[in-house]
């Protein structure tokens, strides 16, 4: 009986350092929808495997989603050597420009 009480204090001592953990370990998505994820899991029945990838899977879409917003920063042009010693930066809008 004092091995269950243990098992399970241990249990809440994870628990509660969980959140922590999934923020260091940059599992933001995971953090932020545990409890939706969890329950998720739990109505579907799945075993331990499964619902390890359902959370992965979550934390990935949610990083995907995110990268594709990023994709359309507009980024800004490299500068190049220009004969006269300048380094020109093309522009997309009114050509090029000094740089000092």
């Amino acid at each position: 009986m004092a091995a269950g009480k243990k098992a399970k204090a241990a249990a809440l001592e994870v628990s509660g350092d969980l959140e922590p953990m999934l923020t260091r370990l940059k599992l933001t998505a995971v953090r932020d929808q545990l409890d939706t994820l969890l329950d998720q899991a739990g109505r579907a029945e799945l075993n331990l495997r499964e619902a390890l990838s359902m959370l992965c899977a979550a934390e990935v879409a949610r990083k995907d989603e995110r990268r594709i917003p990023d994709g359309h920063v507009d980024r800004q042009v490299p500068l190049r050597a220009h004969p006269g010693g300048l380094r020109i930066r093309s522009t997309a809008i009114g050509g090029p420009q000094a740089d000092p």
